[in-house]
Formats: C-alpha cells, sequence, structure tokens
C-alpha cells in the first residue's frame, strides 16, 4: 500500500532530523509544500546521508501515489537492503 510508504518516509525524517518535515500550522501550505517535496531537513543531516538514503526519502515522499514506491520496492532499494541482511537475526 503505497500511503504507508509515503507514512514511512515521514517518520524516517522524524527519526533523521527529529522533526516533522512539514509544518502543519497551515493546511494549504502543508498540502503545497507535500505536493512540491518542500520538506525540512537540517543542512548537517543532509551532508551525512548516503545517496541511497536521499534517494529513499525522495521516492518515500513522492506526491503522485502512482509514481510513488510501493512496499515492495522500498524492501528492494540498496539502502534498506544493506541494513536488512546487516541485522538479520542469525
Amino acid at each position: 500500500m503505497k500511503f504507508d510508504v509515503w507514512s514511512l518516509g515521514v517518520v524516517l525524517l522524524v527519526m533523521l532530523n527529529g522533526k516533522m518535515p512539514f509544518d502543519d500550522s497551515n493546511i494549504k501550505k502543508l498540502i503545497i509544500s507535500q505536493k512540491e517535496r518542500k520538506y525540512k531537513l537540517n543542512l548537517q543531516v543532509m551532508k551525512k546521508l548516503s545517496e541511497d538514503c536521499k534517494v529513499t526519502i525522495y521516492r518515500c515522499l513522492e506526491p503522485d501515489p502512482d509514481l510513488r514506491w510501493s512496499s515492495k520496492e522500498l524492501l528492494e532499494t540498496p539502502w534498506l537492503r544493506f541494513y536488512l541482511e546487516k541485522y538479520q537475526t542469525r
């Protein structure tokens, strides 16, 4: 379900950045920010992220549900595969 992938993208940004990626004080601005991918991410955090991580965030927060990754596609990303394989229960 692609709406779950959107939610995972938001949670991932909160975990990396320590705050919500979108300002929800104005609903109209919130929707525009989401459609234009204007999420707040600390530049110091952004500099430390791998390209695979950045791509994962970008694709999770794709405004068009038809273009957004599915949960299956998300699980196949190099960034997530690395951690799934690294921390698998042995």
